[in-house]
This record gives structure tokens, C-alpha cells and sequence, in this order.
């Protein structure tokens, strides 16, 4: 199996919209609350191939029953992302949170 040739930061540019896009991010959310998809900070780790492993960082947001305001978190995960033949994503899972 050839090696993909890195991405043209055009095609990089794409991937991570994609992720944004696709990223079960919910799954983060320890608290019940919602992740703030808009504003995700999304760190490439490792490009190997047809994989690309990723750290997603958002804030979760919680309203809680005592308070008046909501309160955030900040939550991070590990996602790997899986690339076809052309080198577009076609699946992304979470490998743990951290």
C-alpha cells in the first residue's frame, strides 16, 4: 500500500472542518451538560498514512441547580481519524478522554 503524500494546507484546512464538523464531542461532557463545538481547539498529534490522531479540547457547559450562571469546563479528548484512498476522512472515534 503506497504512502499518502502529506496534505496542501487547503486539504489540511478541509480535514479539520471536517472533524469539527463530525467529532462525537458530546461524549466528552462529564457533567451532563453541553460542549461549545463552535469554539474547539482541535490539535494534530501524529499524521501516519491513512490516520491522523488528534487531541479536541471544548468547554462544557453545565447550568447548575444552585447557581444562577453556568459553569464551565474545559474537557479533552484523543480522536482518531481515519482517511480513504484520496485522503478524505471518513470516520472519526474517540480513543479516551483526557
Amino acid at each position: 500500500m503506497a504512502q499518502l503524500a502529506p496534505p496542501s494546507p487547503v486539504e489540511e484546512r478541509e480535514i479539520l472542518a471536517w472533524i469539527r464538523a463530525h467529532a462525537p464531542i458530546t461524549m466528552l461532557c462529564e457533567a451532563g451538560g453541553w460542549p461549545d463545538d463552535e469554539h474547539a481547539r482541535i490539535d494534530i498529534c501524529n499524521k501516519n498514512g491513512y490516520e491522523w490522531i488528534v487531541n479536541i479540547t471544548v468547554t462544557e457547559s453545565v447550568m447548575e441547580i444552585s447557581e444562577c450562571d453556568v459553569a464551565e469546563y474545559s474537557r479533552c479528548g484523543k480522536f482518531t481519524v481515519s482517511l480513504d484512498d484520496a485522503g478524505r476522512p471518513e470516520e472519526i472515534r474517540l480513543l479516551y478522554p483526557m
